[in-house]
């Protein structure tokens, strides 16, 4: 059965909310998406979730994107652990799938929530710091920039040192930073520069949680999938927590760092097997239902209509002065 998309807005403590998308209804699976992203760059996992499984899928905007609530002055990981088990709440869902830093607030959640809520975890490209695995060294600089108001440069600083997207990491950082601030005259580009303080944000939590492997052990069913070609790091974290815990890591040969946003076929497959595995029903994968459903991901019919992408907005030229270490 095809459900449309539904929308509303999650209440939380505090006067916060949250923006909160469903396709179907009922208990299913939520995604917590990455850093440096909105939910957009997801509907093509999020259609082919829901196509293949036929459960439901419930994915929402976090802190600082969409029509959810800015990040608070005392935001942390803590923050990002309660607003995923509200939205575990709100949903009955008892399966969480996040991706890249998504995929570390999955982890920290479940540890929070445990079996009471959870059945089960996946990740992909989980930005889990696992001794110092996760690469930081940059933030000084990064945020040096942002204070200068050169949301561009700082977004560049990010984008090469993470290197997730394969070609930022071999352009000079110059080079770099006139590209995205010439790309903000676009949906895309803008939504780079404005996201660049939440990232900061969010990259900084990742740093100041850095534990052993042992640690990031959980009491619910917990699945590690890591594109091969993604960068070096993502791998070695997932691996090393597999071997000190209960975890299953899948290296799933080909795929880049986005097989978490475009839900291409291997990953589906892992998802549902995983789903099946922990006694979540789930439906049968059907070609025809595997076209419609990618032909639905590349129109957006029925999806993108129903999250606004933030409009393409001049800036002002940043300051000529140059920001230090940059």
């Amino acid at each position: 059965m095809k459900h449309q998309l539904s929308q509303r807005v999650l209440a939380l403590p505090g006067n916060a909310r949250l923006e909160l998308f469903s396709m179907g209804e009922g208990p299913g699976i939520v995604v917590v998406h990455g850093a440096m992203v909105t939910i957009h760059q997801y509907l093509g996992l999020i259609h082919r979730l829901h196509a293949f499984t036929g459960m439901p899928v419930h994915f929402y905007h976090r802190r600082g994107r969409g029509s959810s609530s800015a990040q608070p002055e005392n935001y942390s990981l803590r923050t990002e652990i309660e607003d995923a088990e509200a939205v575990v709440r709100a949903t009955g869902s008892r399966i969480l799938l996040g991706h890249s830093f998504g995929g570390a607030v999955a982890l920290h959640a479940a540890r929070a929530m445990g079996p009471d809520l959870l059945d089960g975890v996946i990740t992909y490209d989980a930005a889990a710091n696992v001794g110092g695995s996760f690469p930081t060294g940059y933030l000084p600089e990064a945020n040096a920039a942002l204070s200068y108001g050169r949301l561009a440069l700082a977004t560049a600083i990010a984008g090469k040192n993470l290197g997730t997207v394969p070609f930022l990491p071999r352009l000079p950082l110059p080079v770099l930073a006139r590209m995205i601030q010439t790309a903000a005259r676009t949906s895309a580009g803008a939504q780079l520069e404005y996201l660049a303080a939440p990232t900061l944000r969010e990259l900084e939590q990742l740093r100041q949680s850095d534990r052993p492997a042992d640690q990031y052990g959980l009491s619910v069913p917990t699945l590690l999938l890591v594109g091969a070609r993604s960068p070096r790091f993502f791998r070695r974290a997932s691996e090393e927590i597999a071997e000190a815990t209960n975890a299953t890591v899948r290296v799933l040969l080909g795929l880049h760092h986005d097989g978490g946003t475009r839900g291409p076929l291997p990953v589906i497959r892992e998802v549902a097997e995983f789903c099946r595995a922990t006694g979540v029903e789930t439906a049968p994968c059907r070609p025809s239902r595997r076209r419609s459903a990618a032909a639905a991901a590349r129109s957006g019919v029925g999806i993108r209509s129903g999250i606004p992408r933030p409009k393409a907005r001049r800036r002002p030229e940043p300051p000529a002065e140059e920001t230090p270490g940059a």
